[in-house]
């Protein structure tokens, strides 16, 4: 629905004049470049999507974080940034959940994570578990 309407602002864009129906038919909409006054939006590199009819492809998830075994990791040195707190989650592969624990700041693996919902987002779906 949104890619839809997306799609259709492109176009009328790309028209620069668009008629208006509803309460004032009749009446355009100034084109697009006298409206922006200069601002640009950078889309980035490659193909523009509202030119593509393919959605673009989704990256797998790399859930090998979930096998590791969790580390409590180690004490932060002085140029270190601590995290925002010390109680993290990890996937336990034994009891199949997310589980909450210590950690000591810095290092450790990638089996820990701030949110909860992260931990089982990635790490507890029905073909995983």
């Amino acid at each position: 629905m949104l890619w839809r309407r997306l799609q259709k602002a492109h176009w009328m864009i790309k028209k620069e004049r668009v008629p208006m129906g509803g309460c004032y038919p009749g009446v355009e909409l100034k084109s697009a470049r006298e409206e922006n006054d200069g601002v640009q939006i950078d889309i980035g590199e490659g193909e523009d999507p509202f030119e593509s009819d393919q959605l673009p492809a989704k990256k797998p998830l790399d859930r090998s974080a979930c096998h590791l075994k969790p580390t409590e990791g180690r004490s932060c040195y002085e140029n270190e940034t601590a995290p925002k707190t010390n109680l993290q989650y990890f996937y336990s592969r034994r009891d199949r959940k997310c589980k909450l624990y210590f950690y000591r700041g810095c290092g450790g693996n990638a089996n820990r994570f701030e949110k909860k919902r992260d931990c089982e987002t990635l790490c507890m779906v029905s073909s995983f578990l």
